[in-house]
């Protein structure tokens, strides 16, 4: 886009003789003009006093959006040289003659009566002048008076053309690089609206610290460009949040994992089993569905925003309990106060519970415990405090 600064001189081109007022034009007179120029400008036409008639309007360098007998809108193209508007109004005023001496001529035929003849003799054409002041009748006189209104250029304006680099630090501190160079005595401004006039910062480099729309304007003269706009977003730190939900389990474990507070993008998801070492899953959703899960597990999400570093979401373990198996470890068979033993496989579960014929045994306790009356036992553990509770068939 190109602007053009122009000055607006009024110059009468000629007027008439006659000793009377001269039309004016007024409007603006300094213009900055652009490329697809959107904004006008209204001239009025200024009669001083006179009586106009046939007034129209011509202009050259720009176009007419309204005009009437007494204004005119323009707007303005940004053509170098061009002269302006141009104003043609036809002026009329009544003329009243000054006095003058006038005379009149006057001739007739004149005869003598002879009284003795009784008859007219002498008979001959005699002539004479009667004068005196007077004044003319008054009459309307017109003449044409052209009122000129001519434009020169100053300067050309022309907008910055440059594209922009960007060095993200995350969350704090940007600087933008402007890539273009001015040029014909132009100079760059950075500013933080888009109709700033802020000659503070004509460097290639703007250090910003807070997200946001940056502009670049040019100023030659005393006329400003429009902005070319350049966007720094925000980068927060990135977090990675926590999978839900832990699930324990026995023999085997289906489900789906949820990621929550988090910030940022998922760009995988990794596993641990039995706490080895991480493996990665290619899923970039904030859900995970595993399924048939046999050993312990942990899943976590690794996550990214813009610029910053990865994080790693806090994990969620999947553990599973191998199935009790319930043994009889002394005799089947009980003698008058004998005893015998069972026996739970593995003996590393968290709790116990015992089950007599189908009663709870109070008395009973541990992975190995003495019995000494006979009957059905079946005993319920428990991996952990949260465990789910599984039963054998003892």
């Amino acid at each position: 886009m190109i602007k053009v600064l122009i000055s607006l001189l009024f110059v009468s081109l000629f007027s008439s003789t006659l000793c009377i007022g001269q039309p004016t034009i007024s409007g603006a007179t300094s213009i900055c003009v652009e490329t697809n120029n959107t904004n006008s400008h209204t001239y009025t036409l200024n009669a001083n006093g006179l009586t106009l008639y046939n007034r129209y309007w011509s202009v050259s360098g720009g176009d007419i959006i309204s005009q009437n007998s007494t204004s005119i809108t323009i707007r303005w193209k940004n053509n170098i040289g061009y002269v302006g508007s141009v104003s043609t109004q036809e002026v009329c005023e009544t003329v009243y003659p000054d006095p003058v001496w006038y005379c009149n001529n006057y001739t007739q035929w004149v005869c003598d009566w002879e009284w003795e003849l009784q008859d007219w003799v002498n008979c001959r054409w005699e002539s004479w002048q009667e004068c005196d002041w007077g004044y003319g009748p008054p009459y309307t006189q017109c003449y044409t008076q052209e009122v000129t209104a001519s434009l020169s250029p100053v300067n050309v304006l022309l907008i910055p053309s440059s594209s922009f680099t960007i060095n993200y630090n995350c969350g704090v501190n940007y600087q933008i690089t402007r890539n273009g160079t001015p040029t014909g005595g132009h100079i760059w401004y950075w500013q933080d609206t888009n109709n700033g006039f802020s000659t503070a910062n004509s460097g290639s480099t703007y250090l910003v610290t807070t997200p946001g729309v940056r502009y670049l304007r040019a100023k030659n003269g005393n006329c400003w460009s429009d902005a070319i706009a350049v966007t720094v977003l925000a980068d927060a730190a990135t977090i990675g949040g926590t999978v839900t939900s832990n699930v324990e389990a026995f023999a085997s474990a289906s489900g789906t994992l949820s990621l929550s507070g988090n910030n940022g993008s998922v760009i995988r998801w990794e596993q641990s089993i039995n706490n080895g070492p991480w493996q990665s899953i290619s899923n970039t959703t904030s859900s995970l569905t595993y399924s048939g899960i046999t050993t312990n597990t942990r899943y976590r999400a690794v996550l990214k925003n813009g610029v910053c570093s990865e994080a790693n979401s806090a994990p969620a373990s999947i553990t599973i309990y191998p199935n009790p198996v319930l043994t009889l470890t002394g005799p089947a068979v009980l003698s008058y106060g004998g005893v015998t033993a069972l026996a739970v496989t593995p003996s590393t579960y968290q709790t116990y519970t015992w089950y007599k014929d189908g009663i709870l045994a109070p008395t009973i306790s541990g992975a190995m415990p003495s019995i000494e009356e006979p009957g059905k036992y079946k005993v319920a553990v428990k991996g952990s405090a949260t465990s789910p509770l599984e039963q054998s068939h003892g």
